[in-house]
Parts: C-alpha cells; sequence; structure tokens
C-alpha cells in the first residue's frame, strides 16, 4: 500500500490526467513519486511528529471552534495565515471570502502583500474584505 501525507501547504491542484483533483491544507493524499520530488516540502507522512508551526487537524478544530481565541491569536501573532503572493487577485480573492479569517488575519495579508509584491489590485482585494 503506497504510504500517506498530510499536506501542509496552502492550495495544490493534482492531476492523474483524467481529472483534476484540489488538494487543501490537512488533506490526506498518495503522492506519486513526481508529487513527492515536486511538494515534498508541504507533504508530511502520517505518523511524523508535528513541528512547531505546523499544528496538528484536533488543534486547528479547537482553535475554530473558538472564535474569539483565534481572533485573539491572530491580533497577536499579526502574522499571515497565508502567503498572499503564492495567489493570483482571483484566487487570492476566493481564499479569503471562502476561509474563516478574521480581521486581524485579513489585515495581517494586507500587511504581507504590501510587505511583499505591493500588487494594486492584490491590495484593493484584500482592503474589500476588511471593508466588509
Amino acid at each position: 500500500m503506497p504510504e500517506r501525507y498530510e499536506y501542509t501547504g496552502t492550495l495544490l491542484y493534482r492531476s492523474d490526467g483524467n481529472e483534476v483533483e484540489k488538494v487543501e491544507r490537512g488533506d490526506v493524499i498518495e503522492p506519486t513519486e513526481s508529487e513527492l520530488d515536486s511538494f515534498g516540502d508541504s507533504l508530511r507522512p502520517l505518523g511524523q511528529a508535528e513541528t512547531a508551526d505546523e499544528p496538528d487537524t484536533a488543534d486547528e478544530t479547537a482553535t475554530e471552534a473558538s472564535t474569539d481565541d483565534a481572533e485573539e491569536s491572530d491580533a497577536e501573532t499579526s502574522e499571515a495565515p497565508i502567503d498572499p503572493s503564492e495567489y493570483t487577485i482571483d484566487e487570492l480573492d476566493e481564499e479569503i471570502a471562502e476561509g474563516d479569517y478574521s480581521k486581524a488575519a485579513i489585515s495581517a495579508i494586507l500587511e504581507a502583500e504590501q510587505g511583499g509584491d505591493d500588487r494594486n489590485g492584490a491590495v484593493g482585494t484584500i482592503q474589500a474584505h476588511l471593508d466588509a
């Protein structure tokens, strides 16, 4: 049986030639050798110990269960939950819209964009989510 891995990256699209599968953080997959070579740093073998910046699924669920705690955590760390430079503007808009991000987290994403690529369209998109 092929080894199973947890995807720890932000978003991955994989194809077997016939259909495309969307893989999100926390999903468990059986990657091909090519995927291991390409995305190995974003794949954690199941059973491998967690690192400090990779919370396990139970911790994420507990954090999401308490919105107040999540917002306080975002405000304290002010670290962006995603790297906006890894997204096109449309993908970034969709990720923020579908994600459960606090205002503090969206502010951190905005700061990350402004401190990085500083794309006008991305800044406007993120700002629109803050103003919503």
